[in-house]
């Protein structure tokens, strides 16, 4: 299993698993797929991102935009791709029920069970702490000596509230003004001293550029 910050914070060793969806709210009607049927149409909530949907050369793109179609096709129904730039605006359209489900390659943790239900697991990633190469390796919580900040609303954020139990001192700030791609370039950019990226995310971020220290193998 591999922890939070490797070597770093051991006491909190994290394996998350991405899920296919995020499906609806635990309340909802067991006839919802009757009528999706019905309607002809699968209303999908997702994000903006390389690893989600993107608009590409030739259309739609992004491993969640290829799982949402195939399910789409599967049914025999229209795909509707809602896509949001924060979790922030997404959550609530699932609770309002202005989309069926949600795509959007989430690692799935204990919040996320308590407000919805969730799809079939297709990968397993770990969170990684991430800054600039070239900056020494922390080894404690105490010598995270940068600004952390990390997505809002995010399994990020929760993982640094279970953290902060067993180091009080730990400070972070969240935002949904930027995605986890651009709080990557911002750390590259040397604007960010530290953010926390899943290891799927991290692993496309650093194809463009080999200037990334983190615990990826």
């Amino acid at each position: 299993m591999t922890s939070l910050l490797r070597g770093l914070l051991q006491r909190l060793a994290l394996i998350f698993t991405c899920a296919v969806v995020l499906a609806c709210q635990p309340q909802i009607k067991s006839n919802a797929l009757q009528q999706v049927l019905q309607q002809g149409v699968l209303k999908v909530g997702t994000r903006y991102g390389p690893t989600t949907y993107y608009q590409g050369p030739e259309g739609p793109q992004g491993f969640e935009y290829e799982l949402a179609a195939g399910f789409a096709d599967y049914l025999g129904v229209k795909l509707e791709m809602l896509p949001y730039y924060n979790l922030d605006e997404l959550y609530p359209q699932l609770d309002s029920r202005h989309v069926d489900l949600i795509a959007t390659g989430l690692t799935v943790n204990a919040d996320l069970h308590q407000r919805f239900k969730v799809g079939p697991a297709y990968n397993q990633v770990s969170q990684k702490l991430v800054f600039k190469q070239g900056r020494p390796w922390p080894r404690t919580a105490d010598e995270l000596d940068g600004e952390i900040k990390v997505v809002a609303v995010s399994s990020h954020a929760s993982s640094l509230r279970q953290l902060q139990h067993n180091f009080p001192a730990l400070q972070w700030t969240e935002t949904n003004e930027q995605d986890e791609e651009e709080l990557l370039q911002a750390v590259l950019d040397e604007d960010l001293s530290f953010t926390i990226a899943d290891s799927h995310t991290l692993a496309v971020m650093r194809r463009a550029t080999l200037n990334w220290q983190s615990p990826l193998p």
